[in-house]
This record gives structure tokens, sequence and C-alpha cells, in this order.
């Protein structure tokens, strides 16, 4: 009887650790989870955080005098950038050629340089002067050098010289214009009738520019 009772206390015991085995697992393995849940919580809020701080909340304008202005640009125009001051309302205005780029809130850079160059109209040619006295370019800086070679293609050209070399002038002064020249320098001209060939002078010139 006695060996029936201690049979019967020994399973009992064997069944409660049993039991009790099995409950702190599984609150062991819930412990686990809301650690997990809430190590990725904070690593998430984490990283928004750090993804606001980076993303600006206002655009900027960088000057050619290197200072810069924190603003809300409101709108670009051929001659001003429009803009607000954080926590104003009151519309401000600059001088586009003033600014380099305008650096937006959301990533994108605008070069108004750029713009600026390419908007530019091209000299005019009849705005550039030839001459043949290096003291008129004192003070100048050089901007290219030019070559033309112009052939004989009307009567007076075969005949008379100097209107062949007109012509050929006016190259000199076209191809200044594209390098933005104001003033062309003629180094040489030469004249050249190849036997059986129509006239061709040579034009050599540098292009100057005032600073």
């Amino acid at each position: 009887m006695q060996q029936r009772l201690l049979f019967a206390l020994t399973l009992a015991f064997v069944i409660l650790g049993n039991i009790f085995s099995f409950a702190a697992s599984a609150f062991e393995g819930d412990a686990n989870r809301t650690n997990r849940w809430i190590a990725a919580s904070a690593y998430s809020e984490m990283l928004t955080n750090k993804s606001a701080a980076q993303s600006p909340t206002s655009d900027k304008l960088l000057l050619m005098s290197g200072k810069d202005i924190v603003c809300e640009v409101k709108r670009v125009s051929e001659k001003f950038v429009f803009y607000t001051k954080p926590g104003s309302k009151d519309m401000e205005w600059i001088d586009r050629r003033l600014v380099k780029t305008i650096h937006y809130q959301n990533g994108v850079v605008e070069d108004l340089t750029k713009k600026e160059i390419e908007e530019k109209a091209p000299k005019d040619w009849n705005e550039v002067v030839l001459t043949k006295n290096a003291d008129d370019i004192a003070d100048m800086v050089k901007v290219g050098e030019i070559e033309v070679k112009h052939e004989a293609t009307t009567r007076q050209h075969y005949f008379k010289p100097y209107t062949l070399e007109s012509s050929a002038e006016i190259l000199v002064r076209r191809q200044a214009a594209k390098k933005d020249a104001d003033i062309a320098l003629i180094i040489k001209v030469e004249h050249h009738r190849p036997y059986g060939d129509p006239p061709v002078v040579t034009i050599v010139a540098e292009a100057y520019k005032k600073q």
C-alpha cells in the first residue's frame, strides 16, 4: 500500500514539474517576442527620425558671393528669384544674376549660371571693331585666334583686291563675335592668285574682349 502511494506521489511530482517547465518556456518565448518587437519598433523610429533630420525643410539660394539664403522659392522669372523667408509671408526677391544655384528641399539643384549662358544672345558682329594698331587692345583680354581664307566670287573681287579683303574682314568680325570679342587685331593679310585659280586673301587676327 505504501509503495503504491509513494509511486503515485512521484508520478504527480513529475507531471507537475513538466507543467511548470512548459509554462516557463512559453513565458520566456512571449518575453523574447515582446523584446524583439520593442527593438524593431525603436529601430524603425530611429530610421524615421534620421530620414527627417536629413531631409531639408527649406530651399536654399547659393549666391555668387558665396553666401546663402535659406528660404522657400516661390517663382523664378527672367530677371528675379522670388522667395519668402522661414516664418514670414512677405515676398522678397533678388536679381537672378546674383544667384549661382537654387537647392530645392526635394533635392533638385537648379544652376542659374548655365541658363544665363544658354539664354544670352550672340554678339552682333557689327559691334566688333577691326584694328591693326596693337595699342588699341591694351588692358584687354585675348579670347581667341582667327584665320580666314576667302576666295573671290564676284567680278569686283577679281579686279579690285580691296573688295575681296573687305569681304574677308566681315568674316573675321563674324568669327570674333562668336567668341564674344569686342575687337579683332589684324596680324597679317596676304593676297594670293595662283595661275588659273581665283584670287584668295588670307587674314590672321586675334580676338580681344574688354575686362
